[in-house]
């Protein structure tokens, strides 16, 4: 009998971005542990699962995570394997971390630029006081004034929804909708498989833009989407709807005691714990899972049973993402 495939443990990644700070790598102690990759600072982003092959994660048993798909490919990720999971892994998770604001940007969709399309997921875990985000135009705010208005170097902001964001609250970013995070801001952004961005304006550096291709994309309809979590269970543990889209599905789970969680074949699962570390048991074999950090959990029918290695704080969260098969 094939011995069922392995939990995949991928280390943190390194990116530099302009913007990056300094937040995210104290707060889950990134500098121990992560990817063997030198990368200059500042870290702006700390990809958690990548694909890419421009950025492929390294697992902590030093294979790239390509190679392990490439061998159980069906298995990992879901039987049967549905043919636009085998030319693109479905989903990237990265942790943001701003020391000063993105640019205010648009992601294409897949009927625009097929295989790069993004829609994508904040879930704040840390913001300053008076850290702030844009999501959507104005209500009748057309993208050419949006534009027009960015060309003359003139702030955006007066156009644009703001949102001053806490701890524990989500923004659902469908592609096409206007956006950026401000300053001060650690959040987990799950996503699409992409990594196309069509920049608007900038308030910290004059980097490119790319007003055409932005004003094809932008869907001036769009409105952001900062969902209330959904009670779906209480007992054993409690487990709220976070987003439900086409592409992913998150919740958040609370739990002091272990507890079971079963995949059936079909998808695999993402465990992302917020508040302590994990440990997973599944098939007789054991894993610690750092806060902070990705576990994909294989899609292969089994039982895996999950518990905090330490006493949780109140309130300990978990985020599962289950990808949508198209």
């Amino acid at each position: 009998m094939t011995p069922p495939p392995a939990l995949l443990l991928p280390l943190p990644r390194p990116v530099h971005r302009p913007w990056g700070g300094a937040q995210a790598a104290t707060l889950f102690g990134y500098a121990e542990g992560a990817s063997s990759l030198a990368v200059e600072p500042p870290h702006g982003e700390w990809w958690l699962l990548s694909a890419r092959q421009d950025c492929v994660s390294e697992l902590v048993d030093g294979r790239p995570l390509t190679s392990a798909l490439d061998d159980d490919a069906s298995d990992l990720l879901g039987r049967p394997l549905p043919p636009a999971w085998r030319c693109r892994f479905p989903l990237l998770v990265k942790v943001l971390d701003t020391a000063r604001s993105l640019s205010l940007q648009v992601h294409p969709d897949d009927a625009a630029v097929p295989g790069e399309g993004k829609t994508e997921s904040w879930y704040i875990l840390r913001a300053a006081p008076g850290a702030r985000l844009f999501a959507g135009l104005r209500n009748g705010v057309a993208a050419e004034e949006l534009l027009r208005r960015a060309a003359s170097r003139e702030d955006p902001a007066p156009l644009l929804v703001e949102f001053t964001p806490e701890a524990g609250d989500v923004f659902h970013i469908p592609a096409g909708l206007v956006h950026a995070l401000g300053a001060g801001i650690v959040a987990i952004e799950i996503q699409q498989n992409s990594d196309t961005t069509y920049r608007i304006f900038d308030w910290i550096e004059k980097r490119n833009l790319h007003h055409q291709a932005a004003l094809s994309a932008i869907d001036p309809l769009l409105r952001a989407g900062a969902p209330r979590p959904r009670r779906l269970q209480d007992d054993p543990f409690v487990r709220e709807l976070l987003v439900q889209c086409a592409h992913y599905t998150i919740e958040r789970l609370r739990f002091s005691a272990e507890i079971e969680l079963s995949t059936d074949g079909s998808r695999f699962h993402l465990l992302l714990p917020l508040d302590g570390d994990l440990e997973i048991e599944r098939d007789g074999a054991t894993a610690r899972v750092r806060a902070g950090r990705a576990a994909l959990i294989p899609a292969a029918a089994a039982v895996s049973t999950v518990r905090w290695t330490e006493p949780p704080t109140a309130g300990a969260e978990l985020l599962r993402v289950v990808p949508e098969r198209p």
